[in-house]
């Protein structure tokens, strides 16, 4: 009786010891790394702009139209859960300006550059694989600078406007530490006011749409 006793111990012993290595590599597959993803990004996009006719509230009150223009950002960003995001988002928007109602600027300089400062907050959401879906808004400010140069006419002033943005795109995850993106942006602002040489204009605020391609780093 006592040598079956010391069969079962030595025998619940070996199963014991035979376990524990299967144990620990259970309990070592199911540890979760801290961050799935880093929370700072980087991110640089380019792309084509549409600008709407702006509507001027002086004079013959009239309407200036701009050819297709040019979008450059540059983005800092931190992800501060799992799908949210905040963002600073900083850039240059430039338009040739192409008339004024009927009147053709075709032989005359005419630009409107706008540099907006904003702050974006994103909501991401996983799609398939590694393509991610986000949308976000922003609020921010826009220097805007107007310029028209023609024979005896050389306007040049800078206004600062309230600005408002909403986005949306796709970004394809590249790595973990690089994602690529296809980016739409709608970008409008607050009412603009510029005055140069004893000339002065108003115009209805400026309303765009851009097409961005960019790339994301992450720290």
């Amino acid at each position: 009786m006592k040598r079956l006793e010391h069969y079962a111990i030595a025998f619940g012993t070996l199963l014991l010891i035979s376990g524990l290595p299967l144990q620990a590599q259970n309990s070592a597959g199911t540890v979760q790394p801290a961050s799935l993803s880093p929370d700072i990004y980087f991110g640089a996009e380019a792309g084509a702009l549409y600008m709407q006719d702006m509507q001027v509230h002086t004079g013959t009150r009239e309407e200036f139209k701009f050819d297709i223009g040019t979008r450059f950002d540059l983005v800092v960003g931190y992800n501060f859960a799992r799908s949210w995001a905040v963002e600073l988002d900083c850039g240059v928007i430039w338009n040739a300006i192409s008339g004024y109602g009927s009147e053709s600027f075709s032989n005359t300089k005419a630009d409107l550059y706008q540099i907006p400062v904003m702050v974006n907050y994103l909501y991401r959401l996983p799609i398939k694989g590694r393509l991610e879906g986000f949308l976000g808004a922003g609020i921010g400010a826009v220097i805007g600078d107007f310029h028209i140069k023609d024979f005896g006419l050389d306007f040049k002033d800078s206004d600062v406007t309230c600005g408002f943005q909403g986005l949306a795109g796709l970004n394809y995850h590249l790595s973990r530490l690089v994602d690529l993106h296809l980016a739409y942006k709608f970008l409008g602002t607050t009412g603009h006011k510029w005055s140069d040489q004893n000339y002065y204009t108003e115009t209805q605020g400026s309303l765009t749409h851009a097409l961005l391609l960019g790339v994301v780093v992450k720290y």
